[in-house]
């Protein structure tokens, strides 16, 4: 929900960005970004998707009639562009919650997570991992594995073909192309951490921040 990834979007293939916004008497009350997703070809009339990454940016003022008639503007303008139209959201908008609802939407806390980082250690995190993986961690790392940053742009691309592959072979859901990502590691909007063994790389993580 920022300009710079709006930016980024702009230029991606397969995704269009497209920004909506309420204004209340000269006062900007709610902004939200959808990123319209869609695959190439004949195939795109049916897969095209709606994606609000991070949630709507809303003022704290903003009543729940005013943001129930954004939502609903916003689904009304989305018709025949999108099969369905979905937040994922990386705030708590409990407090909004009836709005979306009456607007059409379904909630599902369950898709909320956040862990506190704040003050933890590595110690700390390894804890709360099942003894069985953090064994196995510990063995990996005996036997030469490494992990960290990818350093430059070759190994994001080492990673992002291992994670083409495992989208093409067992999730079977459609990957953004390697230039999204390469835009996200170039802007500083995504940490690219890598996994080697013995020079080669063996897997890796793609983490967008805010």
């Amino acid at each position: 929900q920022t300009n710079q990834y709006y930016q980024i979007l702009k230029q991606a293939d397969g995704y269009v960005p497209l920004v909506f916004g309420l204004s209340v008497k000269n006062q900007l009350k709610a902004i939200l970004l959808v990123t319209l997703m869609k695959e190439q070809g004949i195939k795109g009339f049916f897969s095209s998707r709606g994606v609000v990454f991070g949630g709507p940016v809303l003022s704290n003022d903003i009543t729940e009639e005013e943001l129930g008639f954004f939502l609903n503007q916003v689904v009304l303008q989305m018709r025949g562009k999108a099969i369905y139209l979905e937040t994922r959201n990386f705030f708590d908008y409990s407090d909004h919650r009836q709005a979306f609802i009456n607007a059409g939407w379904v909630y599902k806390p369950y898709l909320n997570f956040q862990l506190s980082l704040k003050n933890v250690s590595k110690e700390s995190i390894l804890k709360k991992f099942k003894y069985n993986r953090r064994r196995e961690i510990k063995q990996s790392i005996s036997e030469g594995v490494t992990y960290g940053l990818c350093a430059n742009e070759k190994e994001v691309d080492e990673v992002y073909y291992i994670l083409h592959d495992l989208y093409k072979t067992k999730v079977k859901l459609p990957l953004p192309s390697l230039s999204y990502f390469l835009n996200l590691y170039h802007k500083n909007i995504a940490k690219v951490f890598i996994v080697k063994h013995n020079g080669k790389t063996i897997g890796g993580s793609i983490c967008p921040v805010l």
